[in-house]
């Protein structure tokens, strides 16, 4: 087994491909197990900073059966006019916390936390802190970009259930091809909601052989706020009230019933500002402490 490239800069990396390799001695080589290994290539490339790969860059097996010896190489080829494979690093982050194009009359302010650049509304601020928001946040400023910190931020952020679109942009900067900055906006849903529900069912009970017809009607009511305290916290209370009646008696009750429930629902993790994103980067070996 044999991994090659052009470029030199990616030789450790190769290495480790090729250490690791699905493509092992003894097995049974097609076209199935050459997909899968060469979208593992193409996810260690994304997550090693090679933000521009792409999975055409790997060519197909090559097999050499000469000397009595099966010999199976893969070659990642160079980027389109380049010659070599540039590793990206994240720079800038910017973030607009409560995006709504289709408001022309909100004003904006651009501000800074923990140098983040955020820009929220000019005099209600931000609906959602910006701890909260950071703690999903897994772009970390010169770090090499990496497709699951991307996925992970997407998927932390989506997570909270504040925000009805989630945009994340990468932008190349304009001197530097090694710098890609990071354009983030979230759109917020309603911060209340309310619904109601009518149910209605008919049954018959027997009992000692005679039969009961009954009709029932049930109702609901949930009211919902889902951004409590700026800090992404749902709040959910739920209301119903039901009632059956027998046919033949319509004016008393035969069972009547309600309940009402609270529930609170905190996001998976709250600590003090950017306390994930700092254990997402501590590893044991080459294992995360935590894989947010």
């Amino acid at each position: 087994l044999n991994y090659k490239s052009g470029d030199p800069g990616i030789a450790t990396l190769l290495d480790s491909l090729e250490a690791t390799s699905l493509l092992e001695r003894g097995a049974n080589i097609d076209d199935n197990l050459y997909n899968k290994e060469r979208a593992r290539m193409t996810r260690a490339f994304l997550n090693n900073g090679y933000a521009d790969f792409y999975a055409n860059l790997i060519s197909p097996l090559q097999v050499d059966t000469t000397n009595d010896a099966t010999l199976v190489s893969l070659e990642v080829f160079l980027p389109p006019d380049t010659d070599d494979h540039v590793k990206k690093h994240v720079g800038d982050i910017y973030i607009s916390t409560d995006y709504n194009p289709t408001n022309k009359n909100q004003s904006y302010r651009d501000t800074t936390y923990n140098g983040i650049g955020f820009k929220v509304p000019d005099l209600i601020g931000p609906s959602v802190t910006f701890e909260t928001i950071l703690d999903k946040v897994f772009l970390i400023e010169g770090q090499t970009t990496s497709q699951l910190a991307l996925d992970n931020t997407y998927r932390g952020l989506s997570d909270l259930g504040v925000y009805k679109f989630i945009s994340i942009t990468p932008v190349q900067d304009s001197l530097d091809p090694a710098i890609i900055h990071y354009d983030i906006q979230l759109t917020r849903n309603k911060k209340w909601v309310f619904d109601t529900g009518l149910d209605f069912n008919y049954s018959t009970l027997q009992s000692q052989g005679f039969g009961r017809n009954l009709i029932g009607v049930t109702g609901s009511a949930r009211l919902e706020n889902r951004n409590l305290f700026k800090r992404a916290i749902s709040l959910q209370l739920n209301g119903e009230i039901g009632a059956e009646v027998n046919v033949a008696q319509l004016d008393s009750f035969n069972t009547f019933s309600g309940n009402i429930e609270a529930i609170l629902s905190i996001p998976r993790f709250t600590g003090f500002p950017g306390t994930l994103r700092f254990l997402s980067l501590m590893k044991i070996g080459n294992t995360p402490i935590i894989n947010p």
